[in-house]
């Protein structure tokens, strides 16, 4: 949809990959050497608001790669999502909070591999770098994790139903 794909672009352009003209449209930047992107990043972290912006950004994003890899998504794909959800689940069960947060970003850097596009598995990377920076940490500690264990069970429920939308070939 229309929604997603600006939601995607606002999420590249956060990250120094596009940049919009107004009046002009929305270009391709030359792309930063790796280091110059994660600095780019960080120092948006690292004010309060742009965290949850920051959030929102990456929801976005996924958002708007669902659709490309649905439509890449295979039976060999599958098994690897089955295996991370079972992940999910052990770490609830354990529980184990580093053991859960590592397969999530799997499953995330999963979807994006889906998509076998360089591009967005970069951005997945440096998402996925982000989320174990210890503000990104504290954040989750504060305002996602209060009551840990039922915050888990729901997040795993999710992930069950973006994989059957991956299955069914559901991007949207």
């Amino acid at each position: 949809s229309r929604a997603s794909v600006r939601e995607a672009l606002a999420a590249l352009r956060l990250t120094g990959i596009v940049e919009t003209r107004v009046g002009d449209g929305t270009y391709l930047r030359s792309l930063p050497d790796r280091k110059a992107q994660k600095e780019n990043l960080m120092e948006t972290l690292r004010e309060e608001r742009s965290t949850h912006q920051l959030q929102e950004a990456r929801r976005a994003f996924e958002c708007g790669i669902m659709k490309s890899a649905a439509n890449k998504f295979t039976e060999e794909d599958g098994a690897t999502f089955i295996g991370i959800l079972e992940e999910l689940e052990e770490a609830i069960e354990d529980p184990d909070y580093e053991k859960f947060l590592q397969a999530h970003k799997d499953f995330h850097m999963s979807i994006a591999k889906v998509t076998d596009n360089v591009l967005i598995e970069n951005v997945m990377e440096e998402f996925k770098a982000i989320m174990s920076q210890k503000i990104w940490r504290d954040l989750e500690e504060e305002y996602y994790l209060p009551k840990k264990k039922q915050y888990l069970e729901e997040s795993l429920k999710i992930h069950g139903k973006i994989f059957e939308a991956l299955r069914e070939r559901d991007g949207e």
